[in-house]
Parts: C-alpha cells; sequence; structure tokens
C-alpha cells in the first residue's frame, strides 16, 4: 500500500533540500509517530543521542560544517534538556532547525492535563521561551503548516540562528503537497546609503595610514564571506588574522598570516 503524502514528509523534504541529511534526536511518544517518517526517508538519516543536551549540541556541530542542522526532542520535558544547546547556537550564530513532537492539537485546545505539561493546560510555555532564543518559531496547523515550515527554515538560515517549530503528533500526518521547487533565499542586498556611509567612514579611518593588518572573526565565516576574505588578501597583500572562533578563515599556510589573535 503506498503511504499517504503528509507534512512529515514534507519537513523531511525541505530538510533535505537545505542540506539537512541528518537529524539528531532522542525518541520520545509525542515524536514517535513523526520518527516513522524519519526512518522511511531516503534523503534524512536519523541519528540518535544518549540525551537532547548532546543532540543540540551534535547538531550545532554538524550546523558549523554543513551550513544547517537539525535537532528533534519531544514536547517539553525533552525540549527544555536540549535548551542550553540550542541557547548556544543562537548566541554563535548557528542555524539549527529544533522541531518538538508535541501533543495532538485537540488536546492542546481542550486544556487536557497531560504529562510533559505543567498541569495548568496552558501548552504554549516552552513556545514563549523557544521564541526568545529563535529567530523565527511556529505552531504548526494542519492549514500553516507548509507555509510556515518554509518561512521558518527560510529565516533560520537567512539569519544563520535557531529556528523552532512545534509540531503536534496528529499535524504531523495530515495530508500535504509535495514542493515542487526548492527553497529560494533572497539575495542580501546593502542598504546604499548605510554602504556609502561605511566607505566614507573607512577612507576617512585610512587616509593617511601607512601600515594596514586585517583582523576577521567567525560572523564572516557564518556570512560564507571566507572566499572573499581569502581573496581579498591575495589581491591585496596585508597581515591578515583571525580571533580564535574565526580560527580557519583563511589559509594559514599562505604568505601574510601572523597567526590568530
Amino acid at each position: 500500500m503506498t503511504l499517504r503524502y503528509c507534512v512529515a514528509d514534507y519537513l523531511l523534504d525541505r530538510l533535505a533540500q537545505s542540506g539537512i541529511t541528518h537529524l539528531f534526536g532522542v525518541p520520545g511518544d509525542y515524536n514517535l509517530q513523526f520518527l516513522d517518517n524519519v526512518i522511511a526517508h531516503n534523503d534524512v538519516a536519523w541519528v540518535g543521542c544518549a540525551n537532547e543536551l548532546n543532540a543540540a549540541y551534535a547538531a550545532d556541530g554538524y550546523a558549523r560544517c554543513k551550513g544547517a542542522g537539525a535537532l528533534l526532542t519531544t514536547f517539553g520535558v525533552g525540549e527544555l534538556s536540549a535548551l542550553n544547546g540550542v541557547a548556544g547556537s543562537y548566541a554563535e550564530h548557528v542555524p539549527v532547525l529544533h522541531i518538538v513532537g508535541a501533543p495532538a492539537s485537540g488536546a492542546q485546545q481542550r486544556g487536557e492535563l497531560m504529562h510533559h505539561t505543567v498541569g495548568d493546560g496552558d501548552f504554549h510555555h516552552f513556545v514563549r521561551i523557544a521564541s526568545e532564543l529563535s529567530i523565527a518559531h511556529a505552531v504548526l496547523t494542519e492549514e500553516n503548516a507548509c507555509h510556515e515550515i518554509d518561512r521558518v527554515i527560510r529565516l533560520m538560515k537567512e539569519g544563520s540562528r535557531p529556528g523552532y517549530l512545534m509540531l503536534p503528533a496528529d499535524v504531523a500526518k495530515k495530508p500535504a503537497i509535495r514542493p515542487e521547487n526548492a527553497l529560494t533565499q533572497m539575495p542580501k542586498q546593502a542598504d546604499p546609503a548605510i554602504l556609502n556611509a561605511f566607505q566614507d567612514a573607512v577612507r576617512q579611518r585610512l587616509s593617511g595610514v601607512k601600515q594596514v593588518a586585517l583582523l576577521a572573526d567567525f560572523l564572516a565565516q557564518r556570512a560564507g564571506l571566507e572566499s572573499a576574505l581569502q581573496q581579498w588578501v591575495d589581491d591585496i597583500p596585508l597581515a591578515h588574522s583571525t580571533l580564535l572562533m574565526g580560527k580557519g578563515l583563511f589559509n594559514e599556510s599562505r604568505r601574510g598570516f601572523i597567526g590568530t589573535y
């Protein structure tokens, strides 16, 4: 029997299209149905971890190497256990998508007293916490799921910070339409007025200066500027260095590199 294409499949396809081919996490009763789709997916591999904090740090490391990462936990206790790792990703501009398997929509709407909650019928305590440590977040419904998945992933990658998706167990199985096109990111355009003001300030600052050194750090890596910076110091030889977190930005065997500052 052919299984019906659903929201869970759509989310996994969007991960794969974003270059995320491994999903780190810990099984929990609110994400087990979604995990069935993960195991069956051809392009996203499941990486089970000992605990949620380990999974968060693994997804963070993966994102630093691959450009973006993803983490799956269960609602409440699971996502709270991952929070330190996600907060670190936020502080250091690492795009990690935190997917949280949550109680079914009907149970949430009725305010049922369920495990992994704080027992007051409010299922949005943890969403509010996550909103402080993510560039974009969403509570998925049957109606908004595909649009919100696209929005959160796009903003996560453009802003190079974590995104958060609450995925109720029933919503994961709702029918969806397979995406026809890959997610596209808007090209980053500098505001002409800000760019001109910056150029004027640099000219004024460097006027009459006889010697210049370049010091770069990790945000240049997050913005994908390694090649541009290397080309710069190749075309205009000058002493260049990085701070500790920016180590790896430059080819350290090339002339002009003076070490880690």
